[in-house]
């Protein structure tokens, strides 16, 4: 693993704040679960409001309603990597770090430090897309982090995906980096003020080569905002993924912003650049009622299995109750204005 790790505090300062920084001591346990708010992601990311007396002023940051778009929270969990259909793939990992319906983070933390294994995107145009870095894995911290510590990374291992129903798995590698950039006052979205709080950012790009689409970036860029008094998952977190070609339109350009307390101000803003980006279908895996995020209320609807055997078809209103289709692998196709799209999902006992 070859990675740079830059320190401009002395270990007096250390010493001093060494509640300040990131540790073994405040990693997320496994069996964390937690309601997180989604809020507009139209709002501005406060990436450039750096340094160790900060503030992050989302007062103002709106929520959704719930009433048009069916769902306003999104539940984010810390699991064994055991429990998982992908452990298999990231036999190292201690936890793994899930945002139902949007990522799941395989990560191995020990005494020393943090490393990101590689991740698992469902259900995307090119359905489950994941990353493997087997070969190098990804260092996020060394213990203790403190203010203004970072470290720049290589990683390389594999992609799997699906194209036009192939499986794909070819060889990746990318560069990453990782810095805590910011302590200071948070104002959260429901207007509290929480002091002391970290930030946390990573910004990766990962590089897979394809005969036929050439090279594909998938840039990963977060923002994680930290009151450790009160737990060790983030408070809010700002996230964007994007899968680059040689298109000048992304595959994939997905922006989550969540918080764990609920706006103050929920409206329907940003419900249109949410459901003509993302397309978000949770939950997934379901076992029983299917919500899908965008503008999609009155379209033509056909659930088909793997044999493309129709085993359901109707109107949509946003919400689809599953519970009666057997457990498997099935694809929701829609069509409204002549302009089908088809999502993956899966089905529970």
């Amino acid at each position: 693993m070859k990675y740079i790790y830059l320190s401009s505090f002395s270990l007096l300062f250390s010493f001093l704040t060494n509640a300040q920084n990131f540790s073994n001591n405040n990693e997320p346990a496994v069996g964390f679960d937690a309601q997180y708010f989604i809020v507009d992601s139209n709002i501005t990311n406060l990436s450039g409001t750096v340094g160790n007396s900060a503030t992050w002023d989302y007062g103002s940051a709106i929520g959704y309603d719930g009433a048009n778009q069916g769902r306003l929270d999104q539940r984010v969990r810390v699991l064994d990597p055991n429990s998982t259909a992908f452990a298999g793939d990231y036999p190292g990992a201690t936890k793994v770090i899930m945002i139902d319906g949007f990522i799941l983070n395989y990560w191995f933390s020990g005494a020393s430090n943090r490393m990101y294994l590689g991740f698992v995107m469902p259900n995307t145009d090119l359905e489950d897309i994941q990353g493997i870095y087997s070969n190098d894995p990804q260092l996020l911290m060394e213990y203790p982090f403190n203010f203004d510590d970072e470290v720049n990374d290589q990683m390389s291992g594999s992609m799997k995906f699906t194209i036009n129903g192939m499986a794909q798995n070819e060889a990746c590698d990318g560069v990453s980096f990782s810095k805590f950039d910011g302590l200071g006052t948070f104002i959260a979205p429901d207007g509290t003020t929480i002091n002391n709080v970290k930030r946390w950012v990573v910004k990766d790009t990962v590089t897979v080569t394809l005969q036929v689409f050439g090279d594909i970036d998938l840039i990963r860029e977060q923002y994680q905002y930290f009151d450790n008094d009160a737990s060790n998952m983030p408070v809010f977190m700002h996230m964007n993924l994007k899968a680059v070609g040689n298109n000048p339109n992304p595959l994939i350009d997905e922006t989550l912003v969540l918080s764990r307390l609920r706006p103050s101000s929920l409206d329907n803003a940003g419900i249109n650049e949410l459901s003509s980006s993302q397309h978000l279908l949770y939950p997934n895996p379901v076992r029983t009622d299917l919500f899908l995020d965008g503008e999609f209320a009155g379209a033509e609807f056909e659930v088909m299995d793997m044999q493309g055997k129709e085993v359901m078809n109707g109107q949509f209103s946003g919400k689809l109750n599953v519970e009666e289709l057997e457990p498997g692998i099935y694809f929701l196709k829609l069509t409204k204005d002549a302009s089908p799209q088809t999502f993956r999902f899966e089905k529970l006992q």
